[in-house]
């Protein structure tokens, strides 16, 4: 998986100001795709030609991809605008009097990225030219405006005469192949005609999304997400989605990363720490009985996590326990699940649910946690139990349910 991310703050062209934060932009973009899987991912920054960007990645791609992703932070317009060359053209005499037909083969119209020294790349091009990239997937954010400000170029409003008509021949677009239309998402920072905002930009506001959500979201609910958390912070902006669905074809397509990644806390690197520290102590030249009681100790520290993230596996991510205190912790735990269940046992099962789980407390006591097979075997009694009681034990049955859950 690749990516390119480009970033334009610094512009020379006098019809657009510079700008404060894509420059972040690409430093949040960068660090979300890499740690989503996205390892090739190449910025570039301030680019006057940013066509000339893409296609030059295009043709230097070297192997097929499964998926690759476009960023772009930076000035946008939504062009509506045409230069006339007085220069080029031609005229002649129709039924419906003098028609004049200007030609060219610069004109950028509909949403547009603008290059620094104020040169537009159509979106439209830029999708042509991303699906000419060997890859099975294609997403696309662009974080800029989508509006049109009513000061570029020139107004195509008919004065005069009215036998003399001028017409603007327009560059023909391809349209996409049936065949990758549901293949490529773009994700628009904003909606049509709408500015983006430079502070607390679309793409600062889907990093901390996506990074709350372990980077691992369906990538059709990424955009929603982003407009209800601008809502929620009373952000007037809404991001929009240009995709085509065939099935769950982007409802089962998580990005960035295929799956949750959860970030190395402070607590949890301080147990693998321990975890190693005692497993060099344990080829240190000590005596038999302390290399014995520390293997027990960081074989009941590992057995511990290892069960908790089994039987608790949001509060241990949330928790990351650490320490030979947080194994008592956890033992404690146990017990009181124990005097729970015994408080809630029927007489139907009490010998078999009852050995098992006094057999994990013994293992317990020993520095031994259970596995996840035996806390299996604990919950498949409590299901035994319940199908073998009849609906007439409806207080047993209930019981047994909440065996089961714990």
């Amino acid at each position: 998986m690749e990516g390119l991310v480009v970033v334009n703050w610094k512009y020379s062209s006098a019809d657009h100001n510079d700008l404060e934060y894509p420059e972040k932009d690409g430093e949040l973009m960068k660090n979300l795709l890499v740690e989503g899987g996205y390892t090739d991912t190449v910025v570039v920054e301030n680019k006057e030609d940013i066509a000339k960007i893409v296609k030059d990645f295009i043709e230097n791609q070297q192997s097929p991809l499964e998926r690759f992703h476009f960023h772009y932070s930076g000035h946008g317009i939504y062009n509506a605008t045409v230069r006339l060359d007085k220069h080029n053209y031609t005229r002649k005499l129709t039924d419906e009097g003098f028609e004049t037909v200007n030609a060219t083969d610069s004109v950028s119209h509909g949403d547009c990225i603008i290059g620094t020294s104020g040169k537009l790349y159509p979106v439209v091009e830029l999708k042509q030219d991303l699906l000419q990239l060997k890859c099975a997937s294609w997403t696309v954010t662009l974080d800029m405006c989508r509006n049109d400000p009513g000061t570029r170029g020139s107004n195509l409003n008919v004065t005069g005469r009215t036998d003399s008509i001028r017409k603007v021949e327009l560059r023909p677009s391809e349209p996409t192949p049936d065949c990758l239309l549901h293949r490529i998402a773009i994700i628009f920072g904003t909606s049509e005609l709408h500015v983006a905002r430079d502070y607390h930009s679309f793409t600062e506001m889907m990093n901390t999304v996506l990074r709350n959500n372990a980077l691992h979201l369906p990538f059709l609910e990424i955009s929603s997400k982003v407009n209800e958390s601008w809502s929620q912070n009373k952000i007037k902006q809404k991001s929009k989605m240009d995709l085509v669905e065939v099935g769950d074809n982007w409802k089962n397509f998580f990005w960035p990363s295929k799956s949750p990644v959860h970030p190395l806390g402070d607590n949890l690197q301080s147990h693998y720490d321990h975890v190693l520290d005692v497993t060099q102590r344990l080829f240190h030249p000590e005596g038999e009985l302390e290399r014995r009681r520390l293997s027990f100790r960081a074989v009941a520290l590992v057995s511990a996590m290892e069960s908790l993230k089994f039987v608790l596996p949001k509060s241990f991510h949330a928790y990351s326990p650490s320490t030979d205190q947080d194994v008592q912790k956890i033992g404690s735990f146990f017990k009181s699940l124990q005097e729970k269940i015994t408080k809630l046992e029927t007489t139907h099962y009490k010998t078999a649910l009852l050995m098992l789980f006094f057999d994990m407390m013994k293992k317990m006591e020993n520095d031994i946690f259970p596995s996840q097979i035996e806390i299996n075997d604990a919950s498949l009694k409590a299901t035994e139990a319940f199908n073998f009681l009849s609906d007439n034990d409806l207080e047993e049955k209930i019981k047994m349910s909440k065996i089961r859950l714990f």
